[in-house]
């Protein structure tokens, strides 16, 4: 009832995807969730985990688990940086590459780096395109770093 009534709604984001979805749905916040995000009539911001969240599944869950569906708002699969090619997790300041403007990013440079600590990415594809607000290489790997489509971002 509490999501229905918000007029913003911000899911910051430090944790586990998998213990993330396992509460919101037994909780009963997923569906409410997904139709706030459908009407798209008041603001939603998703940080970090809260990002993650919008996509269709993650391979961050526990060991032996497939992989976990998301809310699904977003098409695409949040997987684990390569071990062998890269120090996982990412930490540090990188920046970005702004695919569309903003009224979030409107006092923020392309020049700005942002702060990174994560272990899991969503790749771009053809499918989530037209989400990607930012993106961001980390040792080659490009990755989602923003998402925005009408009240979501």
């Amino acid at each position: 009832e509490q999501i229905e009534q918000a007029k913003v709604l911000v899911f910051p984001g430090v944790g586990s995807y998998g213990s993330a979805m396992t509460v919101l749905k037994r909780d009963g916040y997923d569906e409410p969730l997904r139709k706030y995000l459908a009407n798209c009539d008041r603001p939603f911001l998703g940080i970090c985990l809260g990002m993650q969240t919008l996509f269709e599944s993650s391979d961050e869950h526990e060991q032996g688990a497939d992989s976990i569906p998301g809310l699904g708002v977003i098409p695409g699969k949040v997987v684990k940086f390569d071990e062998t090619k890269m120090a996982v997790p990412h930490i540090g300041w990188n920046g970005r590459t702004l695919h569309q403007d903003s009224p979030v990013l409107k006092h923020v440079t392309s020049e700005e780096d942002v702060y990174f600590v994560h272990s899991y990415y969503a790749p771009l594809t053809e499918e989530n395109k037209e989400w990607v607000l930012t993106s961001t290489t980390y040792s080659g790997q490009r990755f989602i770093s923003g998402v925005q489509r009408g009240c979501v971002c």
